[in-house]
């Protein structure tokens, strides 16, 4: 006759029920590794005999099912101590907003002077494109080139600062002039990097000169030759024409005007050019000198020209020579 003999394994069902104790963090693996061992004990505790034989069956299950639980036993002190040796690791708290926070050992922790070379850092950095113009003018005024006098005043507008959002931070940067800038009206200024990031931009400004100057009464006609009665000394704004006027100390005698000069404008050194010493169709005295002679004889000029300039004149005879103005005279070449 067969009989079937079945156990079932208490440990299944353990439980703990202190909330404090650390098994409950590991409940899942010791109960998992609890009915692990239940169903060996069960596939072990299920035999088919003859009768007669209970007794040697019962005493070999019993002996079976305590190695198990010794091992279960040996197993749960072991996940014990290492839960123990996790809960003791680097304490963590929580703050309000319910983040974690770990606390550092002092090993770990910067020293203070990391703290003081990264406060120097952020202390120097530059925004790119934050330049005053009261900074871009200081450092203009020291460059060559730039305008001065007595009773110069000098301005700078900003037309138009770079677009500079996609920049990296700089700890240091430098102005920059392209080669060949004049300082003198529209003036591009650059600004480059040249610590913490690699870049430059450029600022459109505007310097503004202003300053004494001859300025017209009235209007004055080209050819004229001009009069100290005909201006004023009035503060204009230099930067308005492409070069600067002239000294209102200018000594205008043998100039002329060679193009009009309106009224309210002011006097240029491009205004004026050396009045002629002889004018076209006068007469003037043609000389010829060599070597033990010297001919002279009268001469009509064929064009303006002023001392020094060269000259063709026509003689009574109808012969055109060339020579040097020299004063009324007109000196012919050899």
């Amino acid at each position: 006759m067969a009989i079937r003999w079945r156990m079932l394994s208490s440990c299944s069902c353990l439980t703990v029920s202190d909330s404090r104790h650390p098994m409950n963090t590991l409940h899942p693996a010791l109960l998992s590794l609890f009915r692990l061992t239940g169903q060996l004990a069960e596939r072990a505790s299920t035999f088919s005999t003859r009768a007669g034989l209970d007794e040697p069956i019962h005493h070999l299950l019993h002996v079976r099912r305590e190695k198990l639980h010794r091992a279960a036993v040996l197993g749960l002190l072991l996940l014990t101590l290492l839960a123990g040796s996790d809960s003791e690791a680097a304490p963590r708290e929580h703050d309000a907003s319910g983040m974690q926070t770990v606390h550092s050992s002092p090993g770990n922790a910067p020293t203070s002077g990391t703290h003081a070379e990264q406060r120097a850092v952020t202390g120097t950095t530059v925004s790119p494109g934050t330049a005053s113009a009261d900074a871009m003018l200081a450092w203009l005024k020291r460059q060559p080139g730039f305008p001065s006098g007595q009773g110069v005043q000098t301005r700078l507008d900003i037309l138009r600062q770079p677009r500079t959002a996609h920049l990296a931070p700089c700890q240091h940067t430098e102005y920059v002039l392209a080669a060949g800038a004049r300082l003198w009206g529209r003036v591009n200024l650059g600004e480059r990097c040249t610590s913490g990031a690699t870049w430059t931009v450029w600022h459109n400004l505007q310097l503004h000169v202003e300053g004494p100057a001859l300025v017209a009464r009235q209007q004055l006609a080209a050819g004229s030759v001009p009069q100290p009665a005909d201006f004023s000394v009035q503060r204009v704004d230099w930067t308005r024409s492409p070069t600067p006027p002239l000294p209102i100390d200018t000594r205008l005698g043998g100039q002329e005007l060679q193009r009009a000069l309106a009224a309210g404008q002011s006097l240029h050194a491009d205004h004026l050019r050396p009045a002629p010493s002889i004018r076209s169709g006068e007469v003037v005295a043609a000389i010829a000198e060599g070597d033990g002679f010297r001919i002279a004889t009268d001469a009509i000029a064929l064009a303006s020209a002023g001392e020094g300039q060269s000259i063709r004149v026509r003689t009574p005879g109808g012969k055109v020579l060339s020579g040097l103005v020299e004063g009324k005279t007109v000196k012919i070449f050899r």
